[in-house]
């Protein structure tokens, strides 16, 4: 659910928006920050899992020749293919698990906000915190495919999905963001 304010006063450079988070938006953005989180490791542990699977071959195959026991060589293979298809199988299934349990259990990620951007801050309006952030306060941002988050500190994220912004509004939001960087 989104509402785009009319400005009035000319002041074209205030963007307001009225957001509420679902489940979805929060598991697709929950599981795409743990992915990019684990891409740092991925190398070491896919690489891992290609010795093994190259290892147990050989084991299986060239056993006797260096002195490994077949069942050495299927658990190095078993257990290399699981390294290998651990990103791409099981990982995601664990963080949208675990992003719905944060979820659930915190319950102002469902509350329903209203935030106006302008060029000083972020005047945010939600059922846990009322007033105005300056913009020289964002210790982080990031865009995903599905959302922007927007972070004071570790207290306040703002979390606004895309699915209700309009070409328009993601521009001008990038535009926001990236000058708040460059004064920073």
């Amino acid at each position: 659910m989104s509402s785009k304010v009319p400005v009035h006063g000319g002041d074209d450079d205030v963007l307001s928006l009225c957001v509420l988070i679902t489940r979805e938006d929060y598991l697709q953005y929950a599981a795409q920050l743990r992915r990019e989180q684990r891409r740092g490791h991925l190398p070491f542990i896919t690489g891992g899992g290609a010795v093994l699977v190259f290892l147990g071959l050989a084991g299986l195959f060239f056993g006797s020749a260096i002195s490994l026991a077949p069942s050495v060589a299927a658990g190095m293979l078993l257990v290399g293919a699981f390294l290998i298809g651990y990103d791409g199988l099981l990982a995601p299934l664990l963080d949208k698990g675990a992003a719905s349990r944060e979820f659930d259990e915190k319950p102002e990620l469902g509350m329903a906000g209203t935030y106006r951007f302008t060029p000083d801050g972020v005047e945010i309006r939600n059922g846990r915190i009322e007033g105005t952030l300056p913009r020289a306060q964002v210790t982080s941002a990031a865009e995903t495919q599905s959302l922007f988050s927007i972070a004071f500190g570790r207290e306040v994220r703002i979390l606004i999905p895309k699915r209700l912004l309009g070409e328009e509004e993601c521009l001008r939001l990038r535009d926001w963001l990236s000058s708040g960087k460059k004064e920073a």
